[in-house]
């Protein structure tokens, strides 16, 4: 007889199964089931055992103690549950019958946080089993909370101090955090009730090496113990690697973090650093030094130069220039030969001029500049560059992005798969992506997590993205505890099990070597990893911006606060890896360089090709654009062609078993062909297999011949034959590869497409254009895509940027759904060529009819598309004829009755409520003919 809140489920599915699951849910609710009143008895614990009928003993077993216990006494041993095991020699109480109520209910003051462990056993050998249980149990806690007591922000030291008594900080309860509690009043002293060590001698040293396996020291003290993990972990550097599944990725970064080469403090009194990372030479810290400079000289130039401008700049985050460049460099000593950037406008200045090499010069024209024959604010465009580092050459793009903060990751992403697709880069070792956030926009935008859950996608995987988040810890003028649920603003990235290595932006050499790590991290794995760079913004959301109207506090403490260059130097100074005189005079070397820029920034003659980041020929495609002359080609393939193309990926292996409506489907396609028809599934077939294959034009098909004094079209259609305005040679072309992505691409959402057809035996894919055996082909790639519109359309407009010969496709399951992308429709491919003069040829599949699935899926709205690409609605395109023209002005004269130089729906109503049934249609003919022309 069971009462209380788990009655019904104790009732039905049994005690054992209802604790089990709980065990596997918090330790919160764990307790409050286990610590009841039973009878005058408190049950004070479980353990697991292999369940065993002789004994009775099921997957848990409860234990009892007598009733004089009391309760604190009683919840103080759910803790050590592995000793407990070895310890209890209470009778098991197992077949009882039950009274519950919870302790929660008796006692609502009840506080799990102030339950004590229990003594330690003065026995020497369970002494010494208790005392390395406890020590492991730290340890572990380091391991996977440390984070939380980490020294990572550069005005606060740590994340959850407050500025002020009443700064209304509001984040996770650190006092629930052991390590937080362990460390809270530390160097002072040590709170090891935490872990139940409080009565062990804090020097008495323990072999617990094997703890450390990385570490060459044996025998630890709990002193040395919390020094190191405490330095490890908790400094500023911290790593949350624990959610990882993979055992050996686990130990990769384990061993990283705790192979024993600790650094000297840092000279800092808002954090300190003792970290395992290793050190920098004296040649790279004076490397480091200068890129630091250059970085905040630029900042500082800029301001002075263009005072009302804006250039959101990277003041309080200088660091992050540097961890760029040791990303790069690490990766191009690992074998990446390109690199697809991808960012937001905060920094984008620094990185053209001092990643990517753009002059001085350049920037400064363009802040004078009105015209630079391109569409958007200098903050937005993009640039490619190839780069020495350290004797590796590496191709470099930045992507150009749309005020849409995160919208553009999906974009770098699908170029990166391109570019590897099209070099042959099968390990993707070759070509990486980094993509540069800010904290607000990581955690906030949707598409963030779409772009991330592509990342492990065969069909859409890059090999590893490396995600830098500049943490500036606020969004705009929105404090963190507003923009966002969880502690950190990168736990998005734990869905795909992701490391994350966190950084003080004070500490430069830390940010190099976590950038190093989190290089060696895709090298290795081939996975994404993201490194949060902990900074601040010393100026507002833009240089015109006061930030102290939201964050007073916070502003008035980046004032006090020295910049990262001054504390850096300041560093080198005391260590005599530099002095005073070599620091000025390497300031004023950078300062003259920049005036002389400056100087001669008129000699700049910007050009549109130059901020072009893909791989079309973007300047000879523009000036016939430009000449009023779009291309035009004939294109096609002799009949006979089609029909080879149709029956060969009409065949099924004749091992292969392939579903009876599969076989039935490719016999009628095959009818189909043999009496020359198709359905929209069949030409579609045709059409991929006759671009995967070579065409050459030839005097049969397709040549322009003289035969006497005329010429005439080599073409199996009479139709063309001696058509003057299409008197051309068809367009040779080299095989093209195409690639059909989107939701249920593979057999399409309506059945019909069958692209890829699966063995019923052992459901082995098979695809027919890839084996039509007619000769050298390219490939054809269908890809079924996540539920996602956004990351995935934005994906396949990246990939279409690196080729002019690939057909690149993104289907919509319905068309309504593009709804969705709208943003990546606006920004990227209806504006990118006018913006950016950015090319693609991005082709989009939007389904759509009558047919009875509702309003959504019976319109693709195809009227904003017109919209979009109408450059001015007032003036009719010169590709229709004049004859056209005069109808209208005819049409609108006669609707325009009252002259009054107005047509409403009325006057439109009423005319054709005029017109007699034959009449009307002729008009719906003429209509047609418009749209189709």
């Amino acid at each position: 007889k069971v009462s209380g809140g788990y009655a019904t489920r104790i009732r039905r599915q049994g005690l054992v199964k209802v604790v089990a699951e709980l065990m596997r849910g918090t330790q919160e609710l764990l307790q409050r089931l286990l610590l009841f009143e039973m009878r005058g008895k408190h049950v004070f614990g479980l353990t697991t055992k292999i369940p065993n009928r002789a004994s009775r003993t099921g997957i848990l077993s409860l234990w009892s103690t007598t009733s004089d216990r009391s309760i604190s006494r009683a919840a103080s041993t759910l803790y050590p549950l592995a000793a407990l095991h070895r310890n209890a020699s209470k009778k098991q109480a197992w077949s009882l019958s039950l009274h519950c109520r919870t302790l929660v209910s008796q006692t609502p003051d009840w506080n799990p946080l102030e339950m004590k462990w229990p003594a330690i056993p003065q026995e020497d050998g369970k002494r010494l089993t208790t005392i390395a249980l406890r020590l492991s149990n730290m340890i572990n806690a380091f391991r996977h909370r440390g984070h939380f007591a980490a020294m990572l922000d550069p005005l606060r030291g740590s994340s959850h101090k407050k500025l002020n008594p009443h700064e209304p900080i509001y984040w996770v309860n650190t006092d629930a955090v052991d390590v937080c509690r362990l460390l809270k009043d530390y160097p002072d002293r040590l709170d090891l009730t935490v872990f139940g060590l409080e009565d062990v001698d804090p020097n008495e040293r323990f072999a617990i090496g094997h703890e450390f396996l990385a570490h060459p020291k044996r025998d630890w003290s709990i002193h040395d113990v919390v020094e190191f993990m405490r330095a490890t972990y908790c400094g500023s550097t911290a790593v949350e690697y624990t959610h990882l599944s993979d055992r050996f990725q686990r130990s990769w970064i384990k061993t990283i973090f705790e192979r024993g080469n600790p650094r000297k403090k840092q000279r800092n009194e808002y954090f300190f650093q003792g970290n395992q990372l290793g050190t920098l030479s004296r040649e790279e810290k004076v490397k480091a030094l200068e890129i630091l400079l250059r970085t905040d000289h630029l900042e500082r130039f800029l301001g002075d130069k263009f005072p009302a401008v804006k250039r959101f700049g990277i003041e309080g985050a200088e660091a992050v220039l540097l961890g760029l460049h040791a990303l790069v460099t690490r990766g191009a000593e690992l074998g990446v030969e390109g690199v697809e950037l991808g960012m937001a406008h905060r920094g984008r200045l620094n990185v053209l001029a001092n990643l990517f090499g753009k002059p001085l010069g350049a920037l400064c024209n363009e802040f004078t500049e009105t015209d630079v024959s391109m569409g958007d604010v200098k903050y937005h465009l993009g640039t490619y560059a190839v780069r020495n580092f350290r004797g590796k050459l590496v191709h470099m793009n930045l992507a150009a992005n749309p005020s849409h903060l995160e919208a553009v990751n999906s974009v770098v992403v699908g170029k990166t798969r391109a570019k590897q697709f099209f070099i042959n880069d099968k390990e993707m070792k070759r070509v990486m992506a980094v993509l540069l956030h800010g904290d607000a926009a990581f955690s906030g935008q949707g598409i963030v997590a779409e772009v991330m859950e592509l990342s492990e996608i065969p069909a859409y995987t890059t090999g590893g993205t490396i995600h830098v988040v500049i943490n500036n810890m606020i969004g705009f003028t929105t404090d963190p505890r507003a923009s966002r649920s969880s502690y950190h603003c990168t736990n998005v990235a734990k869905g795909i099990e992701s490391p994350i290595f966190h950084v003080n932006g004070d500490d430069v050499e830390a940010v190099i070597h976590v950038c190093r790590i989190a290089a060696e991290w895709r090298q290795t794995f081939h996975k994404d990893c993201v490194v949060d760079i902990v900074c601040y913004r010393r100026h507002g959301h833009n240089e015109l911006d006061e930030p102290s109207l939201t964050q007073p506090l916070t502003y008035s403490e980046i004032r006090r606060h020295p910049p990262v260059l001054q504390l850096y130097t300041t560093e080198l100074i005391a260590d005599r890896v530099v002095d005073t005189k070599f620091v000025r005079d390497l300031s004023q070397k950078v300062l003259h360089e920049f005036e002389n820029e400056f100087q001669h920034r008129k000699q700049y003659i910007p050009r549109p090709s130059e901020w072009l980041a893909t791989n079309w020929q973007g300047e000879a495609i523009s000036a016939l654009c430009d000449s009023g002359s779009r291309p035009f080609n004939l294109t096609g393939v002799p009949l006979k062609t089609l029909k080879d193309i149709g029956l060969s990926a009409c065949k099924i292996p004749e091992d292969f078993s392939a579903h009876p409506q599969v076989k039935d489907l490719f016999m009628r396609r095959q009818k189909m062909l043999e009496h020359g028809e198709a359905d929209m599934a069949l030409a579609e077939l045709l059409a991929f297999g006759a671009l995967m294959l070579p065409f050459s034009p030839d005097d049969s098909f397709g040549r322009i011949k003289r035969e006497g004094d005329s010429l005439s079209l080599a073409d199996t259609s009479d139709a063309l034959k001696g058509t003057a305005e299409l008197l051309t040679e068809y367009v040779e072309h080299p095989t093209v590869d195409v690639r059909l992505s989107g939701q249920d691409s593979e057999r399409g959402t309506f059945n019909q497409r069958h692209a890829v057809i699966y063995d019923q035996r052992t459901a082995q894919p098979y695809t027919p254009l890839n084996n039509l055996n007619l000769g050298p082909q390219a490939t054809f790639q269908v890809c079924n895509s996540s539920l996602s519109e956004a990351a995935v359309l934005g994906f396949e407009y990246g990939y279409s940027l690196e080729s002019d010969l690939a057909l690149v496709i993104w289907e919509a399951q319905f068309g309504d759904f593009a709804n969705v992308a709208q943003h990546i429709i606006d920004n990227f491919i209806a504006t990118g060529e006018s913006k950016w003069g950015q090319k693609s040829a991005l082709v989009l599949l939007l389904p759509h009819g009558y047919d009875g699935q509702g309003p959504e899926h019976s319109s693709a709205r195809l009227e904003r598309y017109l919209q979009l690409v109408d450059q001015d609605p007032d003036v009719v395109p010169g590709a229709i004829e004049g004859s056209f023209e005069e109808e209208l002005e005819r049409a609108w004269k006669v609707l325009d009755g009252n002259g009054n130089n107005k047509v409403n729906m009325s006057d439109i109503t009423n005319y054709l409520n005029e017109l007699s049934p034959t009449d009307k249609p002729r008009i719906q003919s003429q209509e047609l003919s418009v749209h189709g022309a």
